[in-house]
């Protein structure tokens, strides 16, 4: 073995190798290391060495397996393989630093599984981390591990807990279809880009406190597993099934009220999703138009539509460019067809004041008796400033304020007692009408909303 590593020789394919082997802990590999199918009896201490070529350990035997603070690799094609390895004990992995791509595509940790900080050092994946299918028989620790490629564990089954705890993805990660038998905590973890649970199985309960999605949060079609806690921010337009999978949760836990903010939010999401979505598609037009009077308007720079330009810049990569030309043509044409183009915007907008700011969304019962508070005290200050309103009898006299407020309660809830009467004129009766209508209006909502609301509980 020393002569091997004397000259450089590091092909160890095979080897088998007794317990415990401690002969590579500070070792340098100047050259690729191959441990392909190798057999690590027992324990094996990989500790400060450092990798300096690609490194192979496919289908490689570990008991139980140390490589802290290793360094795989000096630069980005320095990829290192653990394809199919099977780790039989505890393996720690805290504070190692992976240059190239790190592969552990279908491997096997029959024990604790640690890439987590140690001694003020992190767990660095520079290229990525490839985790598909592989098998987390007890807990997976990733506590504060720095992914500055992708990162992804596409149908990954955690078997114990699995901790991400202030985690920070740089670029998209992909959870879809994982398996999560046990608690899945993504305290504290932020996810810089585009981010996806979807298809997810959760057993136990899922941890979302203080964290942060700045991309798209993907969970359709996620299991809602019976507990979870959440505290997360998202961006704008970008959390409506994150938002969903919170309240589905909330329900099953019996927390209705909570449910509710959940569902509240999920519906601002989902109308900044509409909004970004109709802008997009009239500056798409807008765009088209110019560029066919070679006066391009590039919309990707005005910051509320570069999501939406990145998206489907994103989608276009991925997608043949005949059919790109056809949905962009039957999109335009569409558009066209319609005799205003800013209907879809308007309706957004009557959307974003009647149904989100005054109705809540059938949550916020409490925002709706606001608002009925501040019409009839602003239509009473209205009425008696301006002499609108008068005596049945002699409605050309004004009344004072406390009799103004009285008939502006009155006019809001409809009850029309006849005592004062609107002042003739067209401003006046036009201000009472309008107060009638809204009132009929903000009664309804209320109603309704504290049924939803407090009904539940």
């Amino acid at each position: 073995m020393e002569k091997k590593l004397h000259e450089n020789d590091y092909d160890f394919t095979g080897y088998f190798f007794p317990d415990p082997f401690e002969d590579f802990k500070d070792q340098t590999f100047v050259a690729d290391a191959i441990f392909d199918i190798a057999h690590f009896a027992g324990f094996v201490d990989f500790r400060q060495a450092r990798f300096n070529g690609k490194t192979f350990f496919n289908s490689t035997h570990f008991g139980y397996a140390w490589f802290n603070n290793v360094r795989f690799g000096s630069n980005d094609s320095s990829d290192v393989s653990f394809n199919g390895a099977t780790f039989d004990g505890d393996t720690l992995f805290s504070g190692a630093e992976f240059y190239g791509r790190a592969l552990f595509q279908k491997a096997t940790f029959g024990g604790r599984v640690e890439f987590e900080e140690i001694c003020g050092t992190k767990t660095r994946f520079h290229e990525g981390a490839y985790f598909h299918r592989s098998t987390f028989a007890d807990n997976a620790s990733f506590k504060e591990a720095e992914f500055d490629g992708d990162a992804s564990f596409i149908e990954a089954a955690f078997g114990g807990v699995a901790w991400f705890d202030k985690a920070n993805f740089g670029d998209p990660a992909w959870f879809s279809a994982a398996k999560f038998a046990d608690i899945a905590d993504f305290n504290r973890t932020r996810f810089r880009e585009y981010v996806s649970f979807r298809d997810s199985r959760f057993a136990s309960s899922v941890t979302l406190t203080k964290t942060l999605f700045k991309g798209e949060a993907d969970f359709f079609g996620a299991t809602v597993p019976p507990a979870g806690k959440f505290s997360f921010e998202v961006g704008s337009g970008r959390g409506a099934s994150v938002c969903r999978f919170a309240k589905q949760v909330c329900q099953n836990m019996g927390e209705y009220q909570e449910a509710g903010d959940w569902h509240y939010k999920e519906r601002c999401h989902t109308w900044a999703n509409k909004f970004l979505m109709e802008t997009f598609l009239l500056l798409l037009k807008v765009d088209t138009m110019q560029r066919l009077k070679n006066r391009r308007f590039d919309f990707s720079k005005i910051p509320m539509i570069a999501f939406w330009v990145n998206q489907y810049e994103y989608h276009a990569r991925k997608t043949e460019f005949h059919k790109i030309e056809e949905e962009l043509d039957k999109m335009l044409r569409s558009w066209s067809r319609r005799p205003k183009a800013l209907w879809a915007l308007t309706k957004v907008f009557l959307e974003y004041i009647l149904i989100r700011v005054i109705f809540g969304y059938a949550e916020k019962p409490k925002r709706i008796a606001g608002i009925a508070g501040s019409l009839i005290v602003g239509s009473a200050v209205l009425y008696w400033r301006l002499g609108a309103v008068g005596e049945s009898g002699n409605p050309d006299v004004a009344c004072g304020f406390w009799n103004s407020l009285y008939f502006s309660v009155v006019t809001f809830t409809t009850l029309g007692f006849g005592d004062l009467t609107p002042a003739a004129g067209f401003w006046s009766r036009s201000l009472a009408g309008s107060e009638a209508v809204m009132g009929a209006f903000l009664m309804a909502a209320f109603i309704v909303a504290l049924a939803r609301r407090w009904g539940r509980a």
